[in-house]
């Protein structure tokens, strides 16, 4: 309640991920074959330089600037999902009969959480092992019938289509409410005032993303039918 949140503190990764679309299509333009090879290569190489890094930094003491900027590249998780589609796309039944094993997905859901709760971290880099995890439990929610985790409701399918703005608007509301909190309450009661703080921050997000989707966003994403080439089946409301 007492530290100010970063107004654009989250837009790190949209910044990386706009970096990983400019690289992309260019490694997969000359040449479509030994694509897992080439995803695994990307894998293998972030967390390469992400490891060499971290010790130029504290063994000769690069510039921290220079190694975060390596370490929040994500283009390992990215190519991780990229391995996922690709089973999908090329119909990879087999590899995915075993990713939509039951003991598999139980895996995929409770490890990450748990790592998380006691603090276990994962051998040679925990970003690899998480989104490994996650892009299983994407495969199975999207393209498994008898997937254990069930999210297709209309109402996660809203908040599913306003998610960018929860993504980018939550911390300009959170600041604002902190604001308004040291200004107006009192801090003698932590339960009450988190509760207050949890339920404003959410509904006022959701509202402000609701009014962004309806008046701002979806102008722009009428605009991609000139654009893309693969017609998105995911959003359920329009």
């Amino acid at each position: 309640m007492h530290l100010q949140p970063s107004l654009s503190l989250q837009l790190w990764s949209i910044g990386v991920e706009e970096q990983f679309y400019l690289i992309w299509p260019v490694m997969l333009k000359f040449s479509k074959k030994r694509l897992v090879v080439k995803f695994l290569a990307v894998i293998a190489g972030t967390v390469f330089l992400r490891k060499i890094f971290s010790l130029l930094t504290v063994t000769y003491g690069l510039p921290r600037e220079v190694t975060d900027y390596v370490e929040r590249c994500r283009f390992d998780s990215m190519a991780i999902g990229a391995c996922g589609a690709y089973l999908i796309y090329y119909e990879k039944k087999r590899a995915l009969k075993i990713l939509y094993h039951p003991l598999i997905q139980i895996t995929a859901i409770l490890l990450p959480w748990c790592a998380t709760w006691f603090c276990m971290p994962f051998p040679l880099d925990d970003t690899v092992f998480y989104s490994l995890f996650f892009a299983i439990t994407i495969l199975n929610v999207t393209s498994n019938p008898h997937s254990l985790l069930k999210l297709e409701n209309k109402s996660l399918d809203f908040l599913g289509k306003i998610s960018y703005g929860i993504y980018c608007y939550h911390l300009i509301v959170l600041h604002f409410f902190v604001i308004y909190m040291r200004k107006y309450f009192q801090i003698e009661m932590p339960v009450i005032n988190a509760l207050a703080m949890y339920a404003f921050v959410c509904t006022m997000t959701i509202i402000v993303s609701c009014v962004s989707y309806l008046t701002f966003e979806k102008y722009f994403l009428n605009l991609k039918r000139y654009f893309c080439l693969v017609d998105n089946q995911g959003a359920r409301f329009n």
